[in-house]
């Protein structure tokens, strides 16, 4: 039996492993399976021992024989790709639709043609459409109250009515005051208004204007604006008005100037002018009337009845009771470009507007929750006017909407000359473009100018908001991003400077890959020159500025330049955070990914950063944001040995300066060959060395300021515990515990050495020093065993290829000439071309079609005896010129190698045998690859029928996966044949653009490769080969503008100039 001895031991070992991270080790190794670790290992090294000792047929012989369970592994362990990844071609629903119209002509070929605000801005014009004629009627509502602000005494109601009422009265043109009626609504038993002699008093104050009181309210609407506002449209309409604007009687419209037109021709005119820049209905939009107490703020807005045609006779959604209705209104037309402010026209809210109202604010509301109003209310609002246009102006629907981006900049530094770039950014593109700049700093004294950054102008404004106080840049940014009415949101720091295209790269990322929680751009800093500054590059602790140009997914990204959902998005920005920033950049875009899909990096989205004034206090800063990570973000956590500042901790606890130095020189020691590759790399070797010593220093400081923040909040429980940069994303979490592992491990054999005399003391010093030469040889990246492992090693060295001399493959994807290429191996008199042998539908020998049903059935049950017989071929077709060749070769497709299991381990085999030589025909036009893909797909026609008649629809989210998948199919192929030589090898690689321009040297090439004798090929083209389209890029894609404004700034937009 156990005894409690053995018992306790055993559990305080089981704890010892938990808490040092090596039960994570552990457990990783198993769930990964042993036999991988296994052969990532000890296998690994004797594999390439062998390949290095003996001669390459030996080991190619050998080494199977030597694992034949591990072979394969092998192999594979190394591979990033481990299948080969079917073909996606984009939706061609589009594109069947414009087959079946006969390409309706008279729509535009991009919904971006009417121009955006900055194309119409930078014209210098804007042509105004010419008065229809129309004598259109106007309804005022205006709800009436005696109530004054909460704690305040307020004015006599008769004295802000008579002012109001009056100004309210000079405001109408004589030639309209009899098609302007004001609808009043007043409170049951309001102890001031609600009377004969009031509405009588009221009557004359409006006098020369129409006026129709509606019947006294029930306390139900007490207070409840947005209600009452419903009601009095729902009358006015009724009674035939075609515009209504919602006023208040407190609301003071200012004086006409000399050449003002009156606020009403103001509104018709922006009508017109909505209606013939976008295409929408006249009446489609709105117009608020520019308040001198709110500027920048859409209060008060003028609609037309269509508005209630659209929502089945509602003003507003029953939701809104007396706050939010205006804006509301205006964000729902902002999405076609609809929404507009007045030019001349302006008023003031004279009580109430940004400052206290005169109710206790009810219904959908604007905090520090996910108001739903922002959310799913004007998500159907927006979608119900997207379906009336669908069914009235299905053309207009599409072209007219443009996206809505918000920009949000939290600033403390108040730097006028740095906002006024960033409230200035530009786009080429249509847009909708708000910008929210969120001032943290309301004692600044250039506040006032600040301020006057405030504008607007169609589909563009800039809003200025003032905290009460200092909050820290969470804050600041969750205010914007509450304020932000737009689908995105870009966030930029008030130091940085956007390069041209910032705004369109986000846009064109946008419709490529929508629905991700973020999209990061690339945040640069200057070229080092001072010593620190040097230092922190070598150290690389601000990779994640960068990490949208390393990796296609970030899992986070900071929050200096990203765009993040912005109305839709429940997550905001943690307040636990520090001011100055760190972790909380973290902590949002991990916790958006849980509601959205990943992120998505941005390389075109590019701004500069500036080094910081004490880059060391910055840096060492954000460790406290780290640290928080650890409570916010427990599934991102995982446990190590201890680190140096951890035993450094332990030392001098048990009163042990001599190790914790020793804990600090190893540290040192194991940073240094880390960072030496990256330390001033054009200075000289002194230098490179102060900076590679200088570099360990801000790591270190932000492990120490880790400990001390876990200390001080007392969490104990948070020792050797680490956060996850990369969420699970790649491999950080295992490196950093064997790392740690290993430097707790060198701490422990520098603490024998010191401990210890004699020859137990050289024995543990040179178990040290060969313990850091290879942390050395691992860190300085020589990578000799991995260039090692990829010399080739053939899953089955027994494949059997028949008696044919020169085996060979064509590896292509489908419409990039492969037609073109078989035709030219074809007509060589020593070669037999198949073509596709494994189609799923018939066996396209060079000699024949084969279609019959048992043939293809016995082809797919052994594929590697069908492989035989093909590469057997006795004597070509006679068509041919028969002859014996001593070439024989194929084509193959992504959708042959995962046609089934068989298929996919026939052809992993075929990639890895290097008597098999390997042709890899590629084409450098993405897009042209897609269209003649989607042209082939739509009408079944695959060779020698014309297509330039047939006009294809692209999506850019489509154009974007098929981008990735063709891409992916090649890194398929290329990472199986790395370490096989190249050209000089068993394989090559050539572009369908280099045959087609040069078609005779081409041909000589793959010649010399596949080893036959020279051969003068036929010029042009015939038969299969026959090109099927004549035209380019721009006829035949029928959205070509729109998706080149998409994937401007990309790897990708060189297709478009390649047409």
């Amino acid at each position: 039996p156990t005894s409690n001895f053995q018992l306790a031991t055993r559990n305080a070992l089981s704890s010892f492993v938990t808490m040092t991270g090596i039960a994570d080790v552990i457990r990783r190794a198993n769930q990964s399976a042993w036999h991988m670790a296994a052969t990532l290992g000890a296998l690994a090294l004797i594999d390439a021992f062998l390949y290095l000792i003996l001669p390459r047929r030996l080991a190619v012989w050998m080494v199977p024989r030597l694992f034949p369970s591990w072979h394969k592994d092998l192999r594979m362990a190394s591979m990033k790709q481990q299948h080969c990844p079917r073909p996606r071609i984009p939706d061609q629903r589009p594109t069947l639709s414009l087959l079946r119209e006969g390409d309706a002509s008279g729509v535009s070929s991009c919904r971006k043609s009417h121009g955006g605000s900055d194309q119409k801005a930078a014209s210098g014009t804007r042509s105004t459409p010419a008065h229809d004629g129309k004598i259109y009627k106007w309804a005022i509502l205006l709800p009436v109250t005696s109530r004054s602000s909460p704690g305040d005494g307020g004015p006599d109601i008769w004295d802000r009515l008579e002012v109001n009422a009056r100004r309210l009265v000079e405001s109408v043109p004589l030639d309209r005051r009899s098609l302007t009626t004001v609808y009043v609504a007043i409170d049951q038993r309001d102890p001031a208004l609600d009377s004969d002699v009031a509405r009588e008093r009221i009557q004359g104050l409006l006098s020369g204007l129409e006026v129709d009181f509606c019947a006294p309210l029930p306390p139900a609407y007490q207070g409840a604006i947005c209600w009452i506002w419903s009601m009095l449209a729902s009358r006015a309409v009724d009674n035939g008005a075609d515009f209504f604007v919602l006023l208040g009687d407190d609301i003071f419209i200012h004086r006409e100037e000399q050449n003002d037109v009156g606020w009403q021709e103001d509104v018709e005119t922006s009508f017109r002018e909505i209606s013939a820049e976008t295409g929408l209905p006249f009446g489609c939009g709105c117009i608020a009337i520019r308040d001198e107490a709110y500027q920048t703020f859409p209060t008060f807005p003028v609609i037309h009845r269509l508005h209630l045609d659209i929502f089945k006779g509602e003003l507003f959604p029953p939701a809104f009771r007396n706050q939010h209705g205006d804006p509301f209104l205006y964000e729902l037309y902002r999405r076609w470009g609809a929404s507009r402010y007045t030019k001349a026209a302006k008023l003031t809210n004279t009580v109430g507007g940004a400052a206290q109202p005169r109710y206790n604010k009810s219904g959908v509301q604007l905090d520090t929750q996910q108001d739903k109003w922002r959310g799913e209310v004007l998500s159907r609002g927006i979608e119900s006017i997207a379906d009336w246009l669908e069914q009235r102006a299905p053309e207009t629907a599409a072209l007219a909407r443009i996206p809505c981006l918000d920009v949000v900049i939290p600033t403390y530094r108040c730097d006028e000359s740095a906002l006024k770039v960033l409230t200035s950014l530009k786009s080429k593109r249509p847009v909708a473009l708000h910008t929210t700049l969120v001032v943290d700093r309301p004692d600044a004294d250039n506040l006032d100018s600040i301020r006057r950054l405030a504008s607007q102008e169609p589909n563009r404004t800039v809003r200025v908001c003032v905290l009460e106080e200092n909050s820290g840049a969470s804050w600041a940014r969750n205010v914007g991003l509450w304020q932000s009415f737009g689908d995105h949101v870009v966030l930029l720091d008030d130091d940085v400077i956007p390069e041209e295209g910032l705004l369109d790269a986000y846009l064109g990322a946008l419709e490529r890959e929508p629905g991700a929680a973020a999209y990061v751009g690339v945040t640069k800093l200057p070229v080092p020159t001072t010593l620190i500054q040097h230092a922190m590059a070598a150290c690389n602790i601000c990779y994640f500025y960068g990490v949208a140009l390393h990796q296609r997914h970030p899992p986070w990204g900071v929050t200096a330049n990203i765009c993040v959902p912005a109305r839709l998005n429940p997550v905001t920005f943690d307040r636990r955070f520090p001011k100055h920033g760190g972790g909380e950049d973290v902590d949002f875009c991990i916790k958006s990914q849980q509601h959205f899909g990943r992120c998505v990096a941005v390389p075109g989205a590019r701004v500069l950063h500036p080094f910081w004034d004490d880059p060391l206090k910055q840096v060492s800063g954000w460790a406290d944001g780290d640290v928080l990570c650890l409570e916010s973000l427990p599934l991102s956590t995982f446990r190590t040995t201890p680190n140096w500042v951890e035993l450094l901790l332990l030392s001098i606890l048990f009163r042990r300066p001599d190790l914790a130095i020793l804990s600090v020189l190893i540290e040192v020691f194991m940073l240094m060959p880390r960072f030496f590759d990256n330390a001033a790399p054009r200075e000289s070797l002194g230098r490179r060395l102060l900076v590679t010593l200088v570099a360990v220093v801000p790591p270190m400081l932000q492990d120490t300021r880790r400990l001390s923040s876990k200390i001080r909040r007392l969490r104990f429980s948070h020792l050797c515990l680490h956060f996850d940069w990369m969420n699970k994303t790649g491999n950080h979490r295992t490196e950093k515990q064997l790392t740690t592992l290993s430097r707790t491990l060198a701490f422990v054999v520098a603490t024998l050495a010191l401990e210890s005399e004699g020859s137990v003391r050289i024995t543990t010093l040179v178990c040290l020093l060969f313990l850091w030469l290879v942390w050395c040889i691992n860190q300085a990246d020589l990578r000799i065993i991995p260039q090692i492992l990829k010399v080739p090693r053939p899953l089955n060295p027994d494949l059997d290829v028949g008696d044919t001399r020169v085996p060979f493959v064509v590896f292509a994807f489908q419409r990039t000439g492969s037609n073109l290429l078989c035709n030219l191996l074809g007509q060589h008199t020593q070669i037999a071309m198949h073509y596709e042998i494994f189609n799923d539908k018939a066996i396209y020998a060079h000699d024949g079609i084969q279609k019959k049903t048992d043939v293809i059935k016995d082809r797919d049950c052994s594929p590697k005896e069908f492989l035989r017989d093909m590469y057997s071929v006795k004597e070509r077709a006679r068509v041919l010129g028969g002859g014996k060749p001593d070439a024989v070769g194929f084509k193959v497709f992504p959708e042959h190698i995962c046609r089934s299991s068989l298929s996919r381990e026939l052809f992993e085999e075929i990639l890895a045998d290097t008597e098999v030589r390997k042709i890899i025909l590629h084409r450098r036009n993405r897009l042209a690859v897609c269209a003649s893909a989607l042209r082939a797909s739509v009408t079944g026609e695959y060779i020698k029928k014309n297509l330039d008649h047939v006009r294809v629809h692209i999506e850019p989210q489509g154009l974007q996966g098929f981008v990735d998948n063709y891409d992916c199919y090649y890194s398929y192929i290329r990472e199986r044949l790395a370490g096989q030589g190249g050209e000089n090898g068993c394989w090559m690689q050539i572009s369908y653009e280099e045959l087609t321009e040069d078609h005779q040297g081409t041909a000589r090439k793959i010649y010399k490769f596949l080893d036959v004798p020279p051969f003068e090929p036929r010029s042009g083209q015939s038969g299969q080969s026959q090109r099927q389209t004549n035209g380019n890029l721009t006829s035949a894609v029928h959205n070509f503008e729109e998706l080149r404004c998409a994937f401007s700034g990309t790897e990708r937009e060189i297709d478009f100039y390649d047409t």
